[in-house]
Order: C-alpha cells, then sequence, then structure tokens
C-alpha cells in the first residue's frame, strides 16, 4: 500500500503460520489492533529500519521473507489438531463442519 508520505506491506498469516510467527496464541489479538512493537518487541525496529534502508520494493519483500521464515521456524509449533481441522477447512473450501 502505498499513500503520501506512507508505505506498508499487509502480509496475511494462515492460523497454522501466524501463531509461531507472531509469538502469542490468536485468541489474544481476535478483535483487537495490536502494533507489532508489542509482538517483537525490539526486532520490530531493527527491520523498520532495514526496510527503510532498502532500496527495492524486491529488496524489502526478501526481508520480509528472511524475518517471517526465521520467526515461523523458530517459533511455537502449531496443535496437531489445530493443523487438522484447518487442513480440513482449506480442503473443503470452508465448508468442513
Amino acid at each position: 500500500m502505498r499513500a503520501e508520505g506512507v508505505e506498508c506491506v499487509q502480509i496475511r498469516l494462515s492460523p497454522l503460520a501466524a501463531h509461531p510467527v507472531l509469538g502469542v496464541p490468536l485468541a489474544e489479538l481476535h478483535g483487537n489492533v495490536i502494533a507489532l512493537d508489542d509482538l517483537w518487541g525490539r526486532d520490530t525496529q531493527r527491520l523498520r529500519e532495514r526496510l527503510h534502508h532498502a532500496r527495492t520494493w524486491p529488496e524489502r519483500f526478501a526481508l520480509i521473507d528472511t524475518e517471517l521464515f526465521t520467526r515461523l521456524h523458530a517459533g511455537r509449533v502449531v496443535d496437531p489438531e489445530v493443523a487438522w481441522a484447518w487442513r480440513q477447512i482449506v480442503a473443503s473450501h470452508g465448508r468442513a463442519a
């Protein structure tokens, strides 16, 4: 997204990736707007500075990909029941009970 003086990136995470990447249970986020600083602390400022100094959008996307990949693989493991339920929802295109 781009607006006068503002550039943003929106990232959508599946429930399987959101908990490990964000570091908190999704129930704690429901219905709230939470600053990334509140989730990642000082790491957010480091990433923000690196993004600011990146010259191109492909560079920025690469930085974001690296950060998300690192957090995904260093984060908590999703409960097998949650992973199974998510796969059922996706496979049924949202029609699974």
